[in-house]
């Protein structure tokens, strides 16, 4: 029954979500698309193996929002004058 349940959800999930990765798709072209999707999906499975003894490995890969300066980079940056 509990199977039957999850395949029902999935299957509602996709048709919610199909309209959008077609608008995706029109927009930026297939290939994109499916490499986004693929980013996505390869971003989820890297979150089974955050565990607390390598989130510091992890955090130390993850991108920094300042420049070299310290300043936060982009439109995060505040003007002090």
């Amino acid at each position: 029954m509990w199977l039957g349940i999850m395949t029902v959800i999935s299957q509602l999930t996709w048709v919610a979500i199909a309209p959008l990765w077609g608008f995706v798709m029109d927009r930026y072209g297939r290939k994109p698309a499916v490499l986004m999707g693929f980013l996505v999906g390869l971003t989820t499975l890297g979150y089974i193996f955050l565990t607390q003894k390598n989130y510091a490995y992890v955090l130390l890969c993850s991108p920094w929002p300042e420049d070299s300066s310290g300043r936060p980079s982009g439109r995060d940056r505040i003007s002090s004058c």
